[in-house]
């Protein structure tokens, strides 16, 4: 990848609304990236969809964790409207020259209840959206789950704390799969998994707002100890199964080339019964779609805020527990091995069978990037007698970010290092930067305020 001095990239995430004036010191065009280069947006189901209680839709973690007065009085009620307004949205995008649109589809819109039967009301506006877009020529990217699980899980028995959501989960992807894959090419499993057993279950800052004493905001529930690691856990073990059905029953699987020199050798009569060179051979083996299925982490761009050696280490330290607690098994088959020791048993370990079916289960990694943060070395951390995943990390971060000014500061610094973590330690695995954006104050379109 090209790198220039000055950046000007508008990735816009986060809002259907999708127009946006960007100034910079160097104009850049469609020109200076490479054929194929897919410029789009993102949204996620309860930020835009909004129709939270019509159709047979029933409430998520979100709409409990909003209306329990936990986001200033704000809620996804209606949102951007968009359950009713796709098409004006679509209208946006192909105004706007996207190229994809990527979405999450709300589990509780399909099957309300978790498990069981489909709500036909749900089918119809996905399938109405995946049609809007295609006939603008607009790609589906489509999420699996952003943060939004069914409440009605979460009451039965505790949504990701249990490994009981592995089969459900794996059941709701086989409907998506199975509704929508004729059309859907781009699948991402899990939105920022690292970023969601952090604050919904360590802080607790986001649904469905469980954490423990000393850690966390306003809980009545959980352990910020130990259900971060487990929630990790069971989201891997969720997103295997779920890669596992699509591959067995629904992509496409690559050629697969022999070379049959042995064969003929063996039975050289083959060669004279088929008008064909046998020498060479190519095997498909059919499915029913062409798609690709990923999973998506949150990614800081990670520098030492000294040039010591322990803020060095201490770098690769949170890049293994923000990054690496989830992708080392995709890429490996294990956690890293500062994770295993510094979490204990708190940290569930993977079965040899687990670990097999783990390692590989991805097509491409998707990454969200806003910021960068300076981190300095703290073994202090480690000597708490009761730590969470945090402390764990024995770190202090400094953020780069003034908070009086509205929205993230653009640094392209920052995504450089993430991409480059990604390329140096995963051994570079195809990439989606599926959310990189500056959060402005008036989006120029429904005009939301930040």
């Amino acid at each position: 990848m090209r790198l220039r001095h000055y950046y000007c990239l508008a990735i816009i995430a986060g809002l259907v609304n999708l127009s946006a004036f960007v100034f910079c010191t160097h104009i850049y065009s469609r020109k200076d990236f490479p054929s194929g280069f897919v410029f789009g947006s993102g949204s996620s189901a309860y930020q835009v969809e909004g129709a939270a209680n019509q159709d047979g839709r029933t409430p998520s973690v979100w709409d409990t964790f909003v209306h329990n007065e936990h986001w200033h009085g704000g809620s996804g009620d209606v949102a951007a409207d968009g359950y009713h307004k796709y098409k004006e949205d679509v209208q946006l995008m192909v105004e706007t020259g996207l190229d994809a649109y990527r979405f999450s589809i709300s589990w509780s819109r399909l099957i309300p209840n978790g498990r069981g039967l489909v709500n036909p009301k749900g089918l119809q506006y996905y399938n109405n959206l995946i049609n809007e877009l295609i006939s603008h020529g607009i790609q589906p990217h489509v999420t699996l789950f952003h943060y939004d699980h069914p409440q009605a899980l979460e009451d039965e028995y505790g949504g990701w704390v249990s490994r009981k959501i592995v089969k459900d989960f794996t059941s709701y992807a086989q409907v998506c799969f199975r509704e929508f894959g004729d059309r859907v090419s781009y699948w991402t499993t899990l939105n920022e998994a690292n970023v969601f057993l952090i604050s919904g279950y360590d802080a607790g800052n986001l649904p469905p707002n469980r954490c423990s004493a000393p850690y966390g905001i306003n809980c009545n529930k959980g352990n910020s100890s130990s259900e971060p690691y487990l929630v990790a856990y069971h989201m891997l073990l969720s997103h295997a199964s779920a890669v596992r059905l699509y591959r067995k029953k629904y992509q496409v699987y690559p050629f697969y080339s022999f070379n049959f020199s042995l064969f003929d050798i063996m039975f050289p009569s083959l060669s004279s019964m088929f008008d064909v060179n046998l020498s060479h051979m190519v095997l498909v083996v059919q499915g029913k779609q062409h798609g690709f299925i990923g999973f998506n982490v949150f990614m800081y761009g990670v520098l030492p805020l000294t040039n010591s050696s322990e803020d060095l280490l201490a770098v690769q330290r949170t890049n293994d527990f923000m990054v690496g607690l989830m992708v080392n098994p995709l890429v490996f088959g294990d956690y890293p091995s500062i994770v295993k020791k510094n979490a204990g048993l708190r940290l569930p370990a993977f079965t040899n069978y687990e670990s097999k079916q783990v390692k590989g289960s991805f097509d491409f990694l998707g990454i969200n990037h806003y910021l960068m943060v300076h981190v300095k070395d703290n073994p202090d951390y480690l000597k708490l007698e009761n730590r969470d995943m945090m402390a764990d990390m024995a770190v202090d971060m400094v953020y780069l970010w003034n908070s009086s000014v509205p929205g993230f500061p653009i640094r392209p610094q920052g995504l450089q290092l993430a991409l480059e973590y990604l390329k140096q330690v995963y051994d570079n695995p195809p990439v989606y930067i599926h959310e990189n954006a500056y959060r402005a104050k008036i989006i120029i379109g429904r005009h939301f305020q930040s």
